[in-house]
Order: structure tokens, then C-alpha cells, then sequence
């Protein structure tokens, strides 16, 4: 009996490493990508350890090592007042940037047979069976008074003390790592109060943090490629249940400074009546990890975070080892 076709929207990395799952099992497959490959994204650009069995089990590593990924063994932690010295990761994880990875795995579909359309944009309001939604996050207008964006740039000259390391701020947080080609990834995730006039005007003010700041120290001297610069609005930080009777694409086990990829589908609803306590071990790690910078970064007084939050910090710390976030 012949496998019955199947169609993914949406050609990120769920939606691609599905596609090369299912093609090496001889299914049809028909990928629906709305941009272009390559192209730079907002992503911390950062596999966790714990995403190494996936990649493994698709046979994805060794493509993703071929194609310059950077291996990262440690992590230091940052904010306005202190830091903690670098410690190891549980697992080594690697590092590649999305304008290299998408590009690769875009090309190792098309070469295992499957049909990938870029540049269209499947507009189906209902997704039947045999239909496998991968599009990503479900865009939020505002969360508690306050808007959260994501934005990312490539920049060199820029001294690292870890493989990884996460500065915190009561703006948000900023994520730096090594990628292909001798590059910095330099991501982070802010939010803005609406009606606030005394925010940052332009990308380099967010991402350089706080004038004094370890990170502002770090990127003093950067220089910023700015064909790489990108963001993204209407982030969430709540788990989402999703609806009923529908296939999507969850996270699995890769994880990149909290942006999702995928190792499976699973039937949606994993977050039962909206408690990531019922969710499958993966995803209520990230959730948790999420949920502690979310709530480091929400405070609205002059005291450093660190001090404001040492348990939550720690949390986050622990997160961040031991499953990537």
C-alpha cells in the first residue's frame, strides 16, 4: 500500500526536519514555505545538548557539522551587577546560524525527493487530515500591558568568556554565541510598556543593553552586519492550548533560546487546560525556562535583577544547562 500524501505549511525547521523524516520513510511529501531560502531569522541559533538525539536520529548532525556548525561547551550568566564564572554544559551543543541551516535542510529535502514551493503562502482556514501546520508561534498584540519582540543580528569583534552567554536586564534578555563563518549571534527578547517614552529608539540601543553593562561592554566595538539584522512581533510567553482535532508540530527536543523546532508530531492539546505540568517532558522544560527569564525581566523597579530574583535566576540558570532554552 502506498503512503498517503502529506503537506506541511511552513518550511522552518519543524516543518523541514519533518519533511526529511517522513521522505526517508518514503512518504510523499509537499513542503509550503511563504519566504525564500536562504534568509536570516530571529533565533538564539543555539542547539542545545538535549537536541543532539533528534539530530542524530534524523541523521541531520553530521550535515548540520558539515555545513560549519560550532561546537559550545559553556555558559556564563550576566546581569547589570553580576555574573557567574562560565560552567559546562551537561552535553556539548552546537551552534550554526538559521541563514546556513534552513538553506541546508531546504536542500537535503529537495535531494530525498520531497516537493518544496517557497515564496507561497497556503491560506486553508481548515487544516484536514494529512495536513500538518508548522507555522510557528501564534502572534500576541500585547501580554499585561507590555508588547514582547524578538530581534537578532550577526556582528564580529565581539569577546566572548563562554561558548553561550545570557545577559539579563529588566528590559528582557540578550543571548550570544559563536556561529558559522567566525560571527557572533547576538538575539534577544524585550518588551515595551505601551505609552513608555524612555526606551531605546533604534535595534543597536536594545541589543547593546544598558550603558555600563557587561553585555554594552561586549558589543562597544561590534560590528553589526546589518544584511543579517531581523525581528519579530507578537511574542507570548503563556502556553497555548491548541484546538481540538488538529496536527501541529511541537517542539520535541531541539530548543534555541526558546525558539521551537521539531522532532515529531504529536496530536495537539499537549498542554491540558492550559497547565504546562501536562505536557510532555521537553516541552514543560522550555516552558519553565521561558516562564523564569519572563519573569526576571518583568520587574519595573532600579534593582538588578539578579538581586531582585536569585531563586528565579537560578532556575533560569539551571534550565538553561541542562536543556537549552
Amino acid at each position: 500500500m502506498s503512503a498517503k500524501p502529506i503537506t506541511i505549511v511552513g518550511g522552518g525547521l519543524a516543518g523541514l526536519t519533518l519533511g526529511i523524516g517522513l521522505r526517508r520513510r518514503g512518504v510523499p511529501v509537499t513542503v509550503w514555505e511563504a519566504g525564500h531560502y536562504p534568509r536570516h531569522r530571529v533565533c538564539g541559533e543555539f542547539i542545545s545538548g538535549r537536541g543532539q538525539e533528534t539530530l542524530s536520529q534524523l541523521g541531520l548532525r553530521e550535515l548540520l557539522e558539515r555545513a560549519g556548525a560550532v561546537n559550545a561547551g559553556t555558559a556564563a550568566f550576566f546581569s547589570a551587577a553580576r555574573s557567574t564564572p562560565p560552567r559546562s554544559l551537561p552535553v556539548r551543543a552546537i551552534c550554526l546560524s538559521r541563514f546556513t541551516m534552513d538553506h541546508v535542510l531546504a536542500v537535503e529535502f529537495r535531494r530525498l525527493g520531497g516537493e518544496l514551493l517557497e515564496d507561497q503562502r497556503r491560506r486553508d482556514a481548515d487544516f484536514a487530515e494529512g495536513i500538518v501546520r508548522a507555522t510557528g508561534r501564534r502572534a500576541q498584540t500585547g501580554e499585561n500591558g507590555s508588547r514582547w519582540f524578538g530581534l537578532k543580528v550577526h556582528a564580529r569583534n565581539v569577546p566572548l568568556t563562554a561558548d553561550l552567554e545570557m545577559h539579563v536586564s529588566p528590559r528582557g534578555y540578550v543571548g550570544l554565541c559563536r556561529v558559522d563563518g567566525g560571527a557572533v549571534n547576538v538575539c534577544g527578547l524585550f518588551r515595551r510598556r505601551a505609552g513608555a517614552d524612555r526606551t531605546p529608539q533604534n535595534w543597536r540601543e536594545w541589543l547593546r543593553g544598558q550603558t555600563g553593562s557587561p553585555l554594552n561592554r561586549r558589543l562597544a566595538a561590534a560590528e553589526f552586519d546589518e544584511s543579517s539584522f531581523c525581528a519579530v512581533a507578537g511574542i507570548s510567553l503563556r502556553p497555548q492550548r491548541a484546538g481540538d482535532g488538529q496536527r501541529d508540530v511541537h517542539g520535541g527536543r531541539i530548543c534555541r533560546d526558546g525558539r521551537r523546532t521539531a522532532g515529531r508530531v504529536e496530536r495537539r492539546g499537549n498542554f491540558v487546560d492550559g497547565d504546562p505540568a501536562n505536557a510532555c517532558p521537553s516541552v514543560r522544560h522550555r516552558v519553565c525556562a521561558a516562564a523564569c527569564v519572563g519573569k526576571m525581566v518583568a520587574a519595573d523597579d532600579a534593582r538588578p535583577v539578579a538581586a531582585k530574583h536569585p531563586r528565579r535566576v537560578r532556575r533560569a540558570q539551571r534550565m538553561v544547562l541542562a536543556n537549552g532554552i
